[in-house]
């Protein structure tokens, strides 16, 4: 049996034996109380898997160890929201849903997330358990579940069951913006729009629901046409391209907040130029507005020979696509005076090209200019080549195609490959 009896300490040289024990206790206690305020501090920070006001000294959000980090997380009262997060994971990705205080949003498909990428998520939380109703200023606490799949198409839940949340009177995302469905809440502007179709008088449109239509879903045949996406999604193209022989692209073609699971095209009919497309807080596939050539002669309404027509104009501001053309078109006809058309201009503001820009002269008997190309913004991508060369031959005039980079400049490693002058090679410099 041990004896549990406690004794008199010994003391060596008039100091007690058990001094080193007492300090050690001491300190633990001092850790201890340390770790307790700092505990404090953190649950501040993260407050609880409900609901409720927090005072922050600074959020620590992330995602899968670390393997999403957060930008910006806002709520507004109206409990639509934004999270603004950078993929470190190593790999691309996607994210096929997000479930914030219990509500699902799911929808974020067709989309890639490339790595180091800042994207900025759009979701709606309308549970009792996760509202800034009264809170503008403050900062509250929900529970985030995000489902990403890997580029080999594995699902993976990474959960947050307090992550922080600034609320606002009103999100303003900053930076390219996958929207979850919030189709048909705000107001109309114009024209409703409940199913596939064709436009054919200039104005304003708004969708209501969602369309879906194999081929083209919506077919604009007049300038100056403006769609409201409302939040909601097309599955299908968008084509506002001309048809007739000759004819153009339509121009002044908008739209804005709307997710495209199709391409979207303002290209010339035959001989015809490009029109001009403007996506704003947008995501679709492949985006063309580029020139036509005639492969015959057309005597005697043409006077034997064509020009090919030029590429029209592209201006991206916080959208993403999958490629963009918007080149000139070949000359027709056998005529040896004729040229191919010119490379339109493409204008990337906050924004993503996942694969290829292609804006060059199309070739003919004389030379063409090439297209230009304007970048701007810290978050602007262009994962492929951009290429905007021209074609030299003989005779006329001729330049070589411009890419050129603005104030706020763009990270040059989310740059693809530049080909705009004449031996292909173009230079990175921001003004």
């Amino acid at each position: 049996m041990v004896s549990t009896r406690a004794r008199a300490p010994q003391t060596i040289s008039g100091s007690p034996k058990g001094q080193g024990t007492i300090e050690y206790l001491v300190i633990v206690a001092v850790v201890v109380v340390i770790s307790l305020v700092v505990v404090s501090l953190f649950s501040g920070v993260l407050g609880s898997s409900g609901s409720g006001a927090v005072v922050s000294v600074g959020k620590l959000n992330s995602l899968g160890g670390g393997s999403i980090s957060v930008n910006e997380s806002v709520l507004d009262s109206e409990s639509k929201g934004v999270v603004s997060l950078v993929n470190n994971s190593g790999e691309n990705i996607s994210v096929s849903e997000i479930t914030v205080g219990g509500v699902e949003n799911n929808d974020y498909e067709d989309f890639v997330w490339v790595s180091g990428g800042a994207r900025v998520f759009s979701f709606s939380a309308l549970s009792g358990n996760c509202s800034c109703i009264g809170m503008e200023g403050k900062q509250v606490s929900c529970e985030l579940v995000m489902v990403v799949v890997s580029s080999s198409g594995l699902s993976k839940s990474l959960y947050s069951s307090s992550f922080v949340f600034d609320c606002v009177d009103q999100v303003q995302p900053k930076g390219t913006v996958v929207s979850a469905n919030f189709c048909g809440e705000d107001s109309v502007v114009g024209t409703e729009v409940t199913a596939c179709g064709t436009i054919s008088s200039s104005g304003s449109y708004t969708l209501t629901q969602n369309l879906s239509s194999e081929g083209d879903c919506l077919t604009i045949t007049d300038d100056d046409v403006t769609i409201y996406g409302n939040n909601c999604k097309v599955t299908g193209n968008i084509n506002a391209g001309g048809a007739a022989e000759m004819e153009s692209g339509f121009s002044g073609f908008v739209l804005n907040d709307i997710n495209v699971y199709g391409n979207i095209y303002s290209n010339g009919g035959p001989g015809g130029s490009g029109g001009d497309i403007n996506l704003l807080n947008s995501y679709a596939l492949a985006v063309s507005a580029s020139g036509a050539g005639i492969g015959y002669d057309c005597t005697p309404s043409c006077g034997g020979d064509t020009y090919g027509g030029p590429g029209g104009n592209i201006y991206l501001n916080n959208s993403q696509v999958s490629s963009i053309s918007a080149s000139g078109g070949g000359a027709g006809g056998s005529g040896d005076h004729t040229s191919g058309g010119p490379g339109g201009s493409v204008i990337l503001v906050s924004s993503t090209v996942l694969g290829d820009i292609t804006a060059v002269a199309s070739g003919g008997y004389a030379n063409a200019s090439g297209g230009r190309l304007e970048i701007s913004g810290a978050t602007s991508t262009v994962t492929g080549t951009a290429y905007a060369e021209g074609f030299i031959n003989q005779g006329g005039a001729y330049s070589p195609g411009t890419i050129l980079f603005y104030s706020p400049c763009p990270s040059f490693d989310n740059i693809g490959v530049l080909s705009c002058g004449d031996d292909g090679s173009c230079a990175e410099e921001c003004s």
